[in-house]
């Protein structure tokens, strides 16, 4: 009786955390899909407002680069914690 009830306890303690793991990783997508969303947003304002000329310009490829690099970091990870 006292070890089913030891046993118990532990399995309570257990299952909770478990759920506060689950709601961790859950608020983490959350968090990265928005990140997500913001980053697919700006890129798709940068190809559509951008001309081919814009192009050219060196900091304009390279702010295209580090948000498609940032997004593909966050598709990844979102894939890692599903």
């Amino acid at each position: 009786n006292v070890l089913n009830d030891e046993l118990r306890i532990q399995l309570d303690i257990a299952c909770k955390n478990n759920e506060k793991i689950v709601c961790e990783h859950l608020e983490t997508i959350h968090h990265l899909n928005d990140q997500l969303q913001q980053y697919q947003h700006q890129y798709t304002d940068l190809l559509t407002k951008s001309s081919l000329e814009s192009f050219n310009h060196p900091e304009v490829k390279q702010h295209l680069n580090r948000i498609t690099e940032d997004k593909d970091k966050l598709e990844f990870k979102c894939q890692e914690l599903q």
